[in-house]
């Protein structure tokens, strides 16, 4: 005897419950046909299938399933293609599903419930449409009471029904917004053509402007996207089509921000949230426009308001809107900027707990844990920036940058080998980073420093492997950067160390050629050569700091340091008075002046003797 759980009992149909029809129009949907077939073939009592010229197994895959196909040549009208499908239907309710769409079967209780309501003639589903940028939420009437309703319009087409609607949190899950390049590109082409015609027939049909503007988004044709949204902002929309009217100032707003009108965005943004402040996407996408201008704190509160709404929305099943909603599972994205904008705010313990929160909403996001783990770096927080890092490592969410920033925070704790390692996984995910290869260079350079210091005895062989790596990783990332400052940098220093004094002059000359450096790197430069003791190249670097910041008394310490290590002791002397005038209470410049004066006397006196003996 078959025992069955009570939510198959709930689904499974009873003696005397209405009958159903699924009614489709397909072409050429052979990929996509049998995983909506499956979802409904146990729900349905028949299938009913318009075909408008297939050439692959459409058919073929639909006869399969028990489906009585007709057959309703293209004539560029979906209207009167579904009204063919409604009228093939023989049951009570005719249910619309398109091949690119799937139904819940968890779902399938509800659905039978729903049809067994005899007071209203329409039913409304929840579509979730997979987007490239992740799912957004409409309403849409899908179940429809045989002979109480029909389809107008011959794109974006309406159902319109006779009677009460019932509106249901039954789920279908949309793929057709989601295709490859290619399948997009077709569609996108064919909806904005009908579209077109639609308007020039009725050119103040707002419903079919709205979703110009949409498909315009769709594409990125951002500039006719704002134009065609204003043409339709003069026809009075909002007294006409107070739906479109909204769609029209989101998509607005959205395409303003996308070519980089924030001042005009903010504008119809407000408008939006005004108007319409329970509006999820207008929200959203205000609290990109306030970070975008840098205005953090409403940027914040933006976000906050969305993330309400958000959780009101999944938390109430009555809740209904047959406007398309974006925005719909934006929660992690709204709690990550929020946490950049207390970042930016220096409100670090806050930005914490926002990357948390984001983490929490979606746990396989990477940029969630790196932004997290940056927080905690700059808070000196090394070991929680790590365990971070190594929480999205084992959640096999980790990125390139992941690697590469958890090689960053092994090296500030000295681990030079564990950083080497990540680095390279790193690269091993992405060999087109320069940064990369220069992260990798310098580590193999400093280990290479470590090992010098930490014995005498270190196998010249492992040396040279590692100044081999070394100088073939900073020259492939020449390859990929050849203006880049850190790798004309770690260049000169790696021919420097292999004594290659000509090719490291070449990379020192192309650095001073720049002229969009500042003092300051050039500063960080010279400290770089006085700690590899190339003292002749230090001075070039801060005699091109002090050029151009002559104040700069730090730089001028330095420069002084390295005449004297030099030899150089009058221009060393000369350098450390100069820096103690602009700098008198500078203790290390009086120890070094007196150091020098003990340098410079013990030279004229062992001088002297040495002349005295001849």
């Amino acid at each position: 005897m078959e025992v069955c759980s009570m939510e198959e009992i709930k689904a499974k149909k009873l003696p005397g419950d209405p009958t159903l029809s699924a009614c489709m129009i397909v072409k050429n949907e052979e990929k996509l046909l049998p995983k909506c077939l499956n979802s409904i073939k146990d729900v349905v009592d028949e299938i009913i299938i318009v075909d408008t010229g297939s050439t692959d197994r459409t058919v073929e895959i639909a006869e399969s399933y028990g489906a009585k196909v007709y057959h309703h040549p293209w004539t560029g009208n979906f209207s009167e293609a579904r009204n063919h499908s409604l009228k093939y239907g023989t049951c009570d309710w005719l249910l619309i599903i398109d091949a690119d769409e799937e139904l819940e079967k968890d779902d399938v209780p509800a659905l039978r419930e729903a049809l067994r309501n005899k007071e209203c003639n329409t039913i409304f589903f929840l579509v979730l449409s997979e987007l490239p940028t992740g799912i957004s939420k409409n309403a849409s009437q899908r179940i429809v009471r045989r002979g109480k309703g029909r389809y107008e319009g011959i794109v974006h087409n309406q159902l319109v029904c006779e009677g009460k609607a019932l509106v249901t949190q039954i789920r279908l899950y949309h793929c057709g917004y989601n295709l490859d390049r290619e399948q997009m590109k077709k569609k996108h082409k064919r909806t904005e053509s009908l579209l077109k015609q639609q308007i020039s027939e009725d050119p103040d049909n707002v419903y079919a402007l709205s979703n110009l503007v949409r498909i315009y988004r769709c594409q990125q044709k951002w500039d006719d996207a704002v134009r065609t949204a204003e043409d339709a902002l003069k026809r009075d929309p909002k007294s006409k089509n107070e739906l479109a009217y909204q769609m029209i100032l989101c998509d607005m707003t959205y395409s303003l921000l996308e070519i980089e009108q924030a001042e005009k965005a903010e504008k119809i943004g407000t408008r939006l949230v005004t108007e319409y402040p329970d509006n999820m996407d207008g929200q959203f996408y205000m609290g990109n426009i306030c970070l975008t201008i840098c205005d953090y704190e409403r940027a914040i509160r933006h976000y906050m308001k969305h993330i309400r709404l958000s959780e009101q929305d999944s938390q109430s099943l009555s809740k209904f809107t047959a406007l398309i909603i974006d925005s719909y599972e934006s929660q992690a994205q709204s709690w990550n900027n929020v946490g950049s904008c207390y970042v930016h705010l220096d409100q670090f313990d806050k930005a914490a707990t926002a990357f948390r929160k984001a983490i929490t909403h979606d746990d396989k996001n990477f940029m969630y844990y790196e932004n997290l783990a940056r927080v905690f770096s700059t808070q000196g927080k090394k070991s929680e920036a790590r365990e971070v890092l190594e929480e999205a490592l084992n959640l096999d969410v980790a990125s390139s940058s992941t690697y590469h920033l958890l090689s960053n925070i092994c090296r500030s704790q000295g681990e030079i080998d564990e950083a080497i390692k990540q680095i390279r996984k790193a690269l091993d995910m992405d060999r087109s980073s320069a940064i990369y290869h220069v992260c990798l260079g310098e580590l193999l350079m400093a280990q290479m420093k470590s090992q010098e210091q930490a014995a005498d005895t270190l196998p010249p062989q492992n040396a040279d492997s590692l100044l081999e790596e070394a100088e073939a990783v900073f020259n492939e990332a020449y390859a990929l950067a050849p203006t880049r400052l850190e790798v004309i940098h770690n260049l000169a220093r790696i021919n420097a160390v292999l004594q290659k004094e000509e090719e490291a002059s070449k990379y020192i000359d192309r650095i001073m050629e720049m002229d969009n450096l500042s003092a300051d790197q050039y500063m960080h430069m010279g400290n770089d050569w006085t700690l590899a003791e190339e003292n002749d190249k230090a001075i070039i670097f801060y005699e091109k700091s002090l050029r151009m910041d002559p104040d700069n008394h730090l730089a001028l310490i330095n420069l002084s340091t390295c005449y004297a290590k030099l030899g150089m002791y009058d221009s060393a002397m000369t350098g450390y008075r100069a820096a103690l005038t602009m700098a008198p209470d500078n203790s290390t410049i009086r120890k070094n002046l007196l150091a020098m004066q003990r340098e410079i006397g013990e030279t004229i006196m062992a001088n002297s003797v040495s002349l005295s003996e001849r």
